[in-house]
């Protein structure tokens, strides 16, 4: 509406007292209280004192960094926007904001530049790649801080979007463009698949295998995010780093070549990433630590000895004969002793 408004709108409308107190409310009222969270109705009149309000900040609001348009649901014509010059003030405007009835469109004029930002999944994501541009160039918004703290903001905002992901991912929700989906993150949509949930074998517990009926899955870490993905049926896995494009199980050499292989590749590889933490998402200092710590040790291979049943005069002989070499007789374990030891033991743990 801005483009029709007339002279009169733009030089006398904006004399009168109406137009001063619709001015001065839009002004002093936060936007929730203003479109009263999305459900105000507002006159022709008050439609037309919006955009003439509009127009007078127009030229100054382009002339900033970034500009924010927020567009409320009920009133999609009338956004309010904001402007930000520095990173700081932008991203602590967009933590406050809460999306059920509104959208954000944030537009970077130094790069030309448009996000659309409709749920809190986008919001989150977006934040966590400002955070993830700061530990290549920092900027206001890092100032003050380590390498080591931008990281772990970084890995809360995307820890959020993977949350906040899933949920609309199980609600059926379509509001995320689905490539954005497929280059950030692993979805697995719950409607006709059995979740089948299985403890890593040589990972610290907590971790677990989520296997899908369809021969899809991941490796899921304690606090409930996904690592390491794959797809049976179409023999590809996926990991939590790099590119992470899906890759044929049988493509290069040394790869995983089935399924059971790729999941000890898996935890043999989150183990060594963890020292650096270079995984999508980032693990919490507590995962990341019990991975470090982990010892190695395969439920499978668990052997308990049993007891042999040594006789003092066994024990003593042998004893004698390390220290002094004096016992005289034959000591040695019997047969039925021996039968209990294992002739091998390597990678078990006793």
């Amino acid at each position: 509406m801005e483009d029709n408004l007339t002279w009169f709108d733009k030089n006398l409308v904006p004399r009168t007292k109406a137009y001063k107190n619709f001015a001065k409310e839009m002004e002093n009222t936060s936007p929730e209280q203003f479109f009263r969270d999305g459900e105000r109705i507002f006159t022709d009149k008050e439609k037309n004192f919006m955009a003439i309000h509009q127009s007078k900040g127009k030229e100054f609001i382009q002339g900033s960094n970034f500009t924010l348009k927020t567009f409320f649901n009920s009133n999609q014509d009338f956004p309010i926007k904001d402007k930000f010059n520095i990173p700081a003030e932008l991203v602590r405007f967009i933590e406050k904001q809460q999306l059920a009835n509104k959208q954000l469109i944030m537009q970077n004029n130094r790069e030309s530049t448009e996000i659309t930002i409709s749920n809190e999944s986008i919001k989150q994501k977006f934040l966590s790649d400002l955070w993830a541009q700061e530990l290549e160039k920092k900027t206001d918004l890092s100032s003050g801080l380590t390498y080591t703290q931008i990281d772990e903001k970084q890995a809360y905002h995307y820890r959020n979007y993977e949350v906040e992901a899933t949920k609309l991912s199980s609600e059926g929700s379509h509001q995320i463009e689905m490539t954005d989906l497929e280059e950030n993150a692993d979805f697995f949509s719950d409607e006709g698949c059995e979740e089948n949930l299985i403890p890593a074998s040589d990972l610290p517990d907590g971790w677990l295998w989520r296997d899908y009926d369809d021969g899809s899955g991941s490796l899921k870490s304690p606090g409930g995010y996904s690592y390491y993905s794959y797809d049976l049926q179409t023999q590809e896995y996926r990991l939590p780093y790099g590119s992470k494009e899906w890759t044929g199980m049988t493509d290069f050499y040394n790869e995983p070549k089935t399924l059971h292989d790729f999941k000890i590749y898996a935890e043999g590889d989150i183990k060594e990433k963890a020292v650096k933490n270079n995984l999508s998402p980032k693990l919490s200092v507590e995962e990341k630590n019990d991975l470090l710590n982990h010892k190695s040790f395969n439920k499978e291979n668990k052997f308990l000895l049993e007891n042999l049943q040594i006789t003092s005069n066994q024990r003593k002989a042998f004893s004698e004969k390390i220290e002094f070499g004096t016992t005289d007789g034959d000591y040695s374990l019997i047969k039925e002793q021996m039968d209990k030891i294992p002739n091998v033991i390597d990678g078990h743990t006793l």
